[in-house]
Order: C-alpha cells, then sequence, then structure tokens
C-alpha cells in the first residue's frame, strides 16, 4: 500500500509537469527549484514517517553461523564485529589477515568470531574457507547435511 501510494503521487506530480506550457515550467522552475525540491524532499519524509512500515522480525542468533568476505576495513569489519557482539558464530573473511585491521578484529572479537584468508577469486581460498567452516560447525553440532533454504 505504501509504495501504491508513492508512485501514484509521483506519476500524478510527474502528468501534470508534462502538461504545462514549456515558458511556464521553464519560469517556475528557474526561479522556484529550490522551494519544489525542498518541499517535495518534505513530503516524502513526513509520508515515509506517517505510514506504517513494515515490521522486522528479528533472528534469534543461537545456533546460526554467518559468512562474511571483505572484513580487512570497511563495511565487513563493523558488520563482523556488530553481528559477534549480537551472538551469531562468525566467519570473519579477509584478504590478508594478518594485516592489523583483521589483528583488532581478532583482539576485539569473542571466541565466535573466526577470522580467516579469503580471497573470493582464488579458488584455492574459498574451497579451504569452506573446509574450515564445515569441519567447525561439524564440532560444534551445527551442520546439516542436504540443500539450504533461505527464506
Amino acid at each position: 500500500m505504501r509504495k501504491t501510494a508513492f508512485l501514484a503521487v509521483a506519476a500524478a506530480v510527474g502528468v501534470g509537469l508534462y502538461w504545462f506550457p514549456p515558458a511556464v515550467l521553464q519560469a517556475v522552475l528557474h526561479d522556484y527549484l529550490c522551494i519544489c525540491l525542498l518541499a517535495y524532499v518534505t513530503l516524502v519524509l513526513v509520508v515515509s514517517f506517517l505510514l506504517p512500515g513494515q515490521e522486522v522480525e528479528r533472528v534469534d542468533p543461537s545456533g546460526k553461523a554467518v559468512l562474511i568476505t571483505g572484513c580487512d576495513s570497511g563495511f565487513g569489519w563493523l558488520l563482523a564485529t556488530r553481528l559477534d557482539a549480537l551472538g551469531f558464530v562468525v566467519f570473519a573473511g579477509c584478504l590478508a589477515p594478518d594485516r592489523e585491521d583483521a589483528l583488532q578484529l581478532k583482539k576485539r572479537a569473542s571466541p565466535r568470531l573466526h577470522v580467516l584468508e579469503l580471497n573470493v577469486t582464488d579458488d584455492w581460498h574459498v574451497q579451504r574457507a569452506l573446509s574450515y567452516i564445515t569441519e567447525h560447525l561439524k564440532e560444534a553440532g551445527q551442520h546439516h547435511s542436504g540443500p539450504t533454504q533461505f527464506n
């Protein structure tokens, strides 16, 4: 419902602007472009806050494991530390696990976080990471054979 209402308003505005004479549009947009943009952004923000959003169901981290690539720095590093703090078993793939950021990740994390060397463009690295993760999950009793379903 939320997307439909937003698309209907956007389409109505777009069709309305299309039928204005070009000279009128140029004069109005030239002088009031900033005001129009500000009003549009404000309207979108107000509507998005007033309409009810979709509730997100939280996942229970117990017994769940996640593999994150690119944990040397940036988003991957932050996501690995956050998911570790939430209680997930985290396999943090780093291009160079002996670098300072990867070492800091090891130091800050709980025993649930495992830093492993992973270059996703190298098949050997991927196979080695898969073997490590599979072995670790078998030992922890979290491995199951068969296809995995993602909801």
